[in-house]
């Protein structure tokens, strides 16, 4: 069905003025144009040098913090598998305590042996730093 219906084709033409007051006005729009691009490119261009001059002012300031926050992440996740590292240690000789005296458990030692959350996990919780660009 659809090939069956007209087709139209729009094209638009411009003519130019044929009186010289209509030419005249035809040049000094030309020109009226050019210098507005001229000017806008000129715009552009210092706005654009302006953005990178700001851009490479930031980045060292923005690099210095992102390698702060990288040290502090690295130590954070070294304190933390270490305390998992000790958790695990600490669990391993509680098990052998209570395993060698299970008639004589201490309070102490029932306390902390039947809570198995003595260290709890989002207790260091932390994320890694994000990069800054």
């Amino acid at each position: 069905m659809a090939g069956c219906t007209p087709k139209y084709i729009y094209k638009k033409y411009y003519i130019q003025p044929e009186t010289e007051y209509g030419k005249l006005c035809i040049k000094s729009c030309k020109k009226d144009k050019i210098k507005c691009q001229e000017k806008c490119n000129i715009k552009y261009d210092s706005c654009l040098l302006e953005a990178k001059k700001k851009a490479k002012s930031h980045i060292p300031i923005a690099l210095k913090e992102y390698n702060i926050k990288m040290f502090e992440y690295s130590r954070l996740k070294a304190k933390r598998m270490n305390l998992e590292a000790q958790k695990r240690l600490f669990q391993k000789r509680c098990e052998k305590i209570t395993s060698k005296c299970q008639p004589v458990k201490t309070k102490f030692i029932q306390r902390l042996c039947k809570n198995k959350r003595n260290f709890p996990k989002k207790t260091l919780g932390f994320q890694s730093p994000k990069i800054p660009w």
